[in-house]
């Protein structure tokens, strides 16, 4: 078909159809039938919308045709439902558009004409179809270097690994949807490390399935803490299991917690049984533990396999002899998984103990326990024990499958206790429970019934009195007796519930179509309502079995004339729903649009707009009534798709209803409003909130006319052109309205383009709302617009509050995107920051968000700064104390040597208090001396330190005021010191021999003895020579001191070897006392009980070795061992006690 551009886009304007689906398929067929040549000159720019569905079928034509430059016009045009159609594209346009495009191009050429959503959204597209790494490196530098890191991140899964790796490995942290793509590019070991900064189970649900799924042993091997909560599924446990058979059979308790337990013995077929004889222990003695799992997993075999003997029979195989003979593993809970005949033959005495006698008859045959417990009974008058046996009596007769004893029981409790305790006729009634009612005898049921007309006519509650009717039902009719009567009787007695016996559809549908029988004759209207329920409550699961309501006619009537009364049944929207869905009709829609005004479904209502608009058109009234009580962001899409009804007057009236109701009903007001932002064009919108603008900055005194001002704020961003309306939101930015408009502000300002953002920031900024362009301008403009912005308020504001932000917003940027430039506006502004602001201090000295390759000039810049403040009261020294914790080991090597010193010259024993800025001061001196490579350099550090040490203990250690103060503070520093070399045995430890003459030179050995010991120890830290070193050590003490200094020996032993003893437990404690008792000295033998500690071993081995010990010190002749040992065996530990 050849057209002129007038000629088709009159045949554009007169498509037929009702409904848009229609329009849209004449459309289809239009464009479809034009000529190669028509498609060619059609010029698309003459074709002006004039209603949202013309610029919907506009969108769709250009689409079709794939007119890849009008599309990207339309990416420009700031009209919302047009951009989201466009990123519903699939990958051709994508690939057509961005082929050969540059970043240089895509940042220069386009973005500027591209809202920030546009943006966000295109990024977000690119990368998933860019492929070619190489372009969308280009296009990730490019957007980074003029948009920022924020905006080039959602480009990260495209680009190549070099780029990506970088930011992975830092603290950013990804979108799940972006992490999920990298790591099914690059399924690789250290990109699954990067997942322990994130809650995975919370904020990468999906990722964590996916990794499950795919790379299971990867990552949940590894990562103890990405354990899922749910199991994997049945393909995949099959899978996992074809793949790692050894060693999920290895451990299965460990792989039962992830695996699809009913899966297992499917997947391992015939190694299930070596499987499964894996949970159970090495040992019988720790059976115990594991019985209650393992009887758990009996339940999840398949039914061929009998669980019970898979279970015995593999403790048989494991220990050598039967469970059987271990009375201690014999519960009441295997008794009963035997058959009556096994129990019988079973039953031995000695596993009487593990239950109380009432109990342990229940377990015997009836003829044994019937006739007891009825003696029991008859013998107490406690209610509580007569409960308990009666209930025990039911349970004997399920235990043994025997109705001929329940026959009995039920005969005996109908006469002798019918007119018993409640609580006795309960119990019995309870236990019943127990047994498939249905499978009972008639014999059964006479007792039952008669006790339930016993609770009747004693008034009584029994609320399970229609659980046993229902049973009697489903027992008539598996018995095909007639069940007429007993239904007749629950609807007389008003009962609502119909769906019964839903086990059997074929009996609860002859039940259905029996009620409805006895309801229609009796004409019980109440019971109505319940009754088309119960039809559509069936015809919900059994689709292809449906029973009509319209046979139904006079309860259907019935139904719709209270429904227009106004009569409320809770379910009296579902019923309207399954009749507008049976029959199409505008009375069953008037209907459900009354009945469901509370719990109606908006979906239903959104899919008759889109179908049946016809339907909708007498119905508007009550329609717009119904919409109008839903949540505002449930109705956004309905409100959407009136829109292109325009030619059947629907959004008209729409727009009409929601005006009036908006000015008489207080209740719908919000919601109205919401509704005309989505149905009006921005400038009818405008034209209405035009006249409520306010008069002056402060908040109307008008109450009705401050709450419209309030919601025309809280609505102006639904609309979809919202350019044209932000000169009615900058009439609001004034002070006390701009609360209200803010968040509509920020959101408007991402919807339209960059170089109209521009205009309404200067609007913006000379209403005095400079933090509010500042952050719209850091979401949405270019760097070097918000450099010049952050300059311009860094020079003119004065105001603490001002400041304050632009430090929050600049330190934020600096610790996201670290940069030089970026650290030089952070240190700028901090040099203005006000003495007294304690909040700002506070936001620039978050030392764990500062990028590593800062670090060390954020340290030095921080505590000079920290330097120059007043410090009243040690007000500062938390933050020095933070900023001194945060240098590493490295780091502390890559700090000036001046500034380095001076902190140590400055704080260093300067104190006699302990405190934590003290502390730190030490640990950063170890840091300083330790960790530097250069010996010359280390040994000049060394002595730094050492002439600090010595001009305090000279004029500190001995003035009697201070000495202990004193004393603590050197002997912290040298714990300090040494700790370096306990907790990492590859540091050198020729610097520790240095410190070490240097403080005895400084402080002879019997002024502090225990760190002249602790020193000693330290240096003897190494295990091929530990025993020997501390042996001569303890020779030459002694030989010294004497035996009293023991107790020191082994204070000190301790305290250094702390870490060593924890880690290794009571076997690398144990293995230090043999070697102690070894060496045969008395001082070594005395240290070796006291490591003995004062608990009693419980393991079995140590306990056997600890025997050993007693056994050989008790052959010393040594009076003091003797001592020592008593001491041990006694419990004591102190000397006090002799």
């Amino acid at each position: 078909m050849n057209l002129t551009t007038e000629e088709f886009v009159t045949h554009f304007r007169t498509l037929s159809g009702t409904t848009l689906g229609e329009k849209q398929n004449q459309l289809r067929l239009l464009l479809s039938a034009l000529s190669p040549n028509t498609i060619a000159t059609l010029d698309f720019g003459q074709l002006l919308p004039v209603t949202p569905l013309e610029e919907k079928l506009k969108t769709e034509a250009l689409i079709y045709l794939q007119r890849i430059p009008d599309l990207v016009e339309l990416l420009k045009s700031e009209d919302r439902a047009s951009v989201k159609r466009i990123f519903k594209l699939r990958s051709w346009f994508y690939e057509k558009v961005f082929e050969h495009l540059t970043g240089s191009q895509l940042v220069d050429d386009l973005f500027p004409h591209f809202s920030y959503n546009v943006k966000i959204k295109l990024a977000n597209k690119l990368a998933v179809h860019l492929h070619n790494t190489q372009q969308a490196d280009d296009i990730f530098n490019a957007i980074k270097s003029k948009y920022g890191l924020n905006l080039a991140l959602k480009l990260l899964p495209a680009c190549s690994y070099e780029i990506m790796w970088p930011y992975i490995e830092s603290n950013i942290k990804l979108p799940p949807r972006q992490l999920l793509s990298i790591i099914k590019k690059h399924p690789k070991l250290q990109v699954f490390n990067t997942l322990a900064k994130y809650n995975v189970k919370k904020e990468c649900n999906k990722v964590l399935t996916f990794l499950i799924q795919n790379y299971f042993d990867s990552i949940v091997e590894i990562h103890k803490s990405f354990q899922p909560k749910e199991k994997l599924s049945k393909r995949f446990t099959r899978k996992f299991i074809s793949n790692h058979k050894e060693q999920v059979i290895g451990n299965p308790k460990k792989y039962y917690k992830f695996l699809h337990e009913k899966q297992i013995p499917k997947a391992l077929r015939g190694d299930f049984l070596q499987f499964f004889a894996n949970l159970y222990p090495r040992e019988l003695e720790e059976f115990g533990g594991s019985q209650q799992f393992i009887l758990s997993k009996l339940t999840t075999l398949p039914t061929k396999v009998d669980g019970l003997d898979l279970y015995l029979s593999t403790f048989q195989k494991l220990y050598g002899s039967e469970l059987w003979d271990h009375s201690v593993y014999v519960t009441p809970k295997l008794l009963r998984m035997l058959t009556p005949s096994e129990r019988a033959s079973r039953l031995k005495m000695e596993y009487k103990k593990n239950l109380d006698e009432d109990e342990w008859m229940s377990l015997h045959k009836t003829d044994i326990s019937i006739p007891f417990f009825l003696k029991r009974i008859s013998l107490t008058s406690d209610i509580d024990a007569r409960t308990e046996l009666v209930r025990l009596l039911v349970v004997t007769c399920k235990t043994n499958e025997d109705l001929d004893g329940l026959q009995k029981v039920c005969n005996y409790i109908l006469s002798r206790h019918r007119n018993d305790n409640i609580r006795i006729r309960l119990a019995f009634m309870r236990s019943l429970g127990g047994f498939q009612l249905e499978n009972l005898r008639e014999t059964h049921w006479t007792c039952i019934n008669d006790m339930i007309q016993i609770f009747d006519m004693n008034q009584e509650s029994f609320y399970d009195k229609e659980k046993f009717e229902e049973n009697y039902i489903h027992y008539r009719l598996k018995n095909n007796l007639l069940i007429f009567d007993q239904l007749k009787d629950r609807v007389n007695a008003k009962n609502s519930t119909m769906n019964i016996i839903k086990q059997n559809a074929e009996y609860e549908k002859f039940c259905l179509i029996t009620f409805g029988d006895i309801i229609s004759q009796d004409c019980h209207e109440g019971l109505y309502f319940d009754f088309l329920y119960a039809l559509v409550n069936w015809n919900k699961r059994y689709k292809n079995d449906e029973i009509s309501l319209f046979q139904y006619s006079k309860i259907v009537e019935y139904f719709k004339a209270e429904v227009v009364r106004g009569v409320f049944y809770r379910y009296a929207e579902n019923i309207s729903e399954h009749l507008l869905a049976k029959s199409a009709k505008s009375e069953y829609l008037h209907l459900y649009l009354l009945s469901g005004c509370l719990f109606g479904d908006l979906r239903i209502l959104d899919n008759y707009v889109r179908t049946l608009p016809m339907l909708v058109v007498p119905n508007m009234e009550a329609l717009v009534r119904f919409v109008l009580t839903k949540r505002q962001s449930s109705t956004c899409t309905f409100w959407r798709h009136c829109q292109y009804l325009d030619h059947l007057n629907i959004p008209q009236t729409m727009t009409r209803l929601c005006f009036e109701m908006w000015q008489s009903d207080v209740c719908r007001s919000e919601n109205a409003i919401f509704a005309l932002t989505c149905l009006m064009s921005s400038t009818e919108f405008t034209q209405l909130a035009t006249p409520f603008s306010p008069r002056d900055s402060r908040i109307d005194s008008d109450k009705k006319r401050f709450t419209i001002q309030k919601l025309i704020c809280k609505n102006l961003k639904n609309l979809k052109q919202v350019y044209e309306v932000f000169p009615v939101a900058l009439h609001f930015c004034k002070s006390d309205y701009f609360k209200f408009i803010r968040a509509s502000l920020y959101s408007m300002c991402g919807n339209i383009r960059e170089e109209n953002v521009t205009e309404i920031l200067k609007s913006i900024t000379n209403t005095s709302a400079h933090k509010h362009s500042l952050h719209i301008a850091f979401r949405t403009m270019p760097r070097d617009y918000l450099y010049n912005l952050i300059r311009e308020l860094m020079a003119q504001s004065e105001k603490v509050a001002i400041r304050r932000f632009l430090l929050k917003a600049l330190f934020n940027l600096f610790t996201k995107e670290p940069s030089d430039y970026h650290w030089e506006l952070v240190k700028q502004n901090v040099e203005k920051l006000d003495v007294k602001d304690k909040e700002s201090l506070d936001l620039f000295l978050q030392v764990e968000k500062v990028p590593a390759n800062y670090l060390i000039a954020y340290q030095i810049f921080s505590w000079n700064f920290l330097f120059k403040l007043p410090n009243k009261g040690g007000a500062l020294d938390s933050k020095r104390v933070t900023l001194l914790n945060s240098i590493t080991d490295e780091g502390s090597q890559l700090l000036p040597v001046v500034f380095c010193e001076d902190i140590i010259n400055g704080y260093l024993f300067k104190s006699e208090e302990l405190d934590s800025l003290h502390s730190s001061v030490q640990l950063f001196t170890r840091k300083y001396v330790i960790y530097c490579k250069n010996e010359q350099e280390q040994d000049r550090r060394l002595q730094f330190v050492t002439k600090i040490l010595k001009y305090y203990v000279d004029n500190r250690w001995d003035y009697r005021q201070s000495v202990q103060k004193t004393r603590t503070v050197c002997s912290k520093f040298v714990h300090t010191f040494c700790l370096a070399f306990l907790q990492d045995k590859d540091v050198d430890k020729s610097v520790l021999r240095k410190f070490y003459e240097a403080w005895i030179e400084i402080v002879p050995s019997r002024k502090a003895f225990g760190d002249y010991l602790f020193l000693r120890l330290t240096l003897m830290h190494s295990p091929a020579t530990f025993l020997n070193e501390f042996v001569d050590l303890c020779q030459e003490i002694v030989s010294l001191y004497g035996i009293v200094v023991v107790d020191f020996l082994y204070t000190t032993f301790k305290e250094v070897y702390s870490n060593h003893l924890s880690q290794h437990g009571d076997d690398g404690r144990y293995e230090i006392v043999e070697n102690l008792i070894n060496t045969q000295l008395e001082v070594c033998l005395l240290i070796a009980i006291l490591l003995l500690g004062d608990n009693e071993p419980d393991k079995s081995d140590i306990v056997k070795r600890h025997n050993l010990i007693i056994e050989k010190l008790q052959t010393k002749g040594s009076i003091p061992v003797h001592l020592f040992l008593n001491r041990h065996i006694r419990g004591t530990t102190t000397l006090d006690y002799y």
